[in-house]
């Protein structure tokens, strides 16, 4: 489903897609004690979370079969050394570092994922992508969308609309994909609605993976985090996000009308420090 047409131009419902639009990254905390308390968690999550996608393409109880990631040039030896050797492995050179794709699995070679080779879809479902939200994805960049909170919120089956603003009251808390500009999520692809229970099984695995790397703490409070109350709404390649602890802005689809949705509920003006 697509947003409603525009008032300006009624035909109009995509984003607009000729416009080579900046990236923009901007985040602020509601206070330097909210700041003081999360940064110890959120900081370092990205690159723990990089680390379980490895470990969960070398778990045999994770779905993950395919990973691919850049790297720094100081991190790559430790990464191919720790691969045992029934994992298929290739890498490229890239401005920004070592593009490294590592597959467990025979139904695809590693080469082929860096040369862009497969089908959307199964390369969503081997980087262990339910079909249900691999499918909805595809389907949502076939209509221009790249950044689809609203398309994800309108599957949502106790999504309410209230005059306008698309409200999800009791989703799969661990589903926020919100903070995901940041890294702050605990899957790396968008579900095909907030209440997924194959996007959460997702999800959940991620987080095992974090404890049994010794971040469990650090999984916890960005759990707490992201399952807390957020509003998202973009308009004009730019997304708004915001929940008690922090607000942020950052690069999205030029929608040609203002689309809101608020993920668990409505959150504090300003919430405290947690205990």
């Amino acid at each position: 489903m697509t947003d409603a047409a525009s008032p300006l131009d009624p035909e109009r419902e995509a984003p607009e897609l000729t416009l080579d639009l900046p990236r923009v990254v901007k985040h602020n905390w509601k206070g330097t004690e909210l700041r003081d308390y999360w940064s110890d968690y959120l900081g370092p999550f990205p690159a723990a979370f990089k680390q379980a996608k490895v470990d969960a393409v070398l778990d045999d109880e994770h779905p993950r079969k395919l990973t691919v990631d850049t790297w720094k040039a100081e991190d790559v030896p430790g990464l191919i050394g720790s691969l045992p050797d029934e994992v298929q492995f290739a890498s490229q050179q890239r401005n920004q570092g070592t593009t490294i794709a590592i597959v467990n699995t025979s139904k695809i070679s590693p080469e082929a994922v860096l040369n862009n080779e497969l089908d959307p879809i199964l390369g969503m479902e081997l980087q262990g992508v339910p079909h249900c939200c691999a499918t909805a994805h595809h389907e949502d960049r076939q209509n221009g969308y790249e950044d689809p909170m609203a398309s994800i919120a309108r599957r949502t089956p106790s999504m309410e609309d209230r005059g306008g603003e698309l409200v999800v009251e009791s989703p799969h808390h661990i589903l926020n994909t919100f903070w995901a500009y940041m890294g702050w999520r605990f899957i790396e692809f968008y579900p095909c609605s907030f209440e997924c229970d194959r996007a959460a099984d997702v999800a959940s695995e991620n987080g095992r993976l974090l404890r049994e790397a010794g971040h469990g703490e650090m999984a916890e409070k960005v759990f707490k985090f992201i399952a807390s109350p957020a509003k998202w709404s973009a308009y004009h390649g730019l997304a708004h996000v915001t929940n008690g602890y922090s607000l942020g802005e950052y690069t999205s689809d030029d929608n040609w009308i203002e689309t809101s949705v608020r993920f668990a509920g409505y959150h504090a003006e300003k919430a405290e420090v947690p205990e």
